[in-house]
């Protein structure tokens, strides 16, 4: 019997999402869940995939997190997410969200590595700054030219 390749499932995976497996987002679109991913990827590994997310403590008091996905004992992908705030189910979040991560940087994803919400959270800082900013113009003199 052929062994289960990573390039096999991912392959199987993407040819299989039907379009009931996204989660609609409503008018930030579509995204497959991290908890239908894995299921995908215990089911078709079995007992040979093994994922690992460890939290670190930041100075601030919120944490990074980072996941490892192993493959036959080796790191096939690892995801990182940082926890910005303390708010009900956050940590929570951020381990999912880091898990999630290391599954799309493996193969395992629909039309998205980021959610649309951390899309939308990451952009609304920098849209506003850009609202904010001057146009910088810088007037050249012509040169004059002898020939």
């Amino acid at each position: 019997m052929k062994e289960r390749t990573l390039q096999d499932a991912i392959k199987e995976f993407r040819n299989n999402i039907a379009d009931s497996d996204y989660a609609n987002l409503g008018a930030k679109g579509k995204y497959l869940t991290v908890g239908y991913r894995i299921k995908f990827v215990r089911e078709y590994f079995g007992e040979r995939i093994r994922i690992i997310t460890d939290s670190f403590d930041l100075a601030n008091g919120s944490h990074k997190f980072k996941t490892e996905i192993y493959l036959d004992d080796k790191v096939v992908s690892t995801g990182l997410s940082k926890q910005m705030k303390n708010a009900d189910k956050e940590f929570e979040k951020q381990s999912t969200v880091s898990c999630g991560r290391a599954l799309s940087f493996m193969g395992m994803f629909g039309d998205e590595i980021a959610t649309a919400e951390e899309m939308e959270d990451f952009l609304k800082p920098k849209l506003k700054e850009v609202a904010k900013a001057k146009p910088i113009v810088k007037l050249v003199p012509k040169a004059k030219v002898n020939i």
